[in-house]
């Protein structure tokens, strides 16, 4: 099922996706809500790729995602 259905079954998905992989910087500007200061605020909380250690070779995700929790 392509992104744009599943936001049927869980709206907000493309923008938590699209804010997660997109950069925004700071935002400096007063904002005139709350929720809207809290959105712009988590717009800063970014993915970026990254090459992978060595010490993570033949790992499955879950173990690596363990193992990078519980050091960082």
């Amino acid at each position: 099922m392509n992104l744009l259905a599943k936001s049927c079954f869980c709206p907000g998905i493309v923008a938590l996706l699209g804010n997660l992989i997109t950069s925004a910087g700071e935002q400096e500007e007063e904002m005139d809500s709350d929720w809207l200061e809290e959105y712009t605020e988590g717009m800063g909380h970014e993915i970026y790729r990254t090459d992978k250690s060595i010490k993570f070779k033949g790992k499955k995700f879950c173990e690596v995602a363990a193992i990078i929790y519980t050091e960082f």
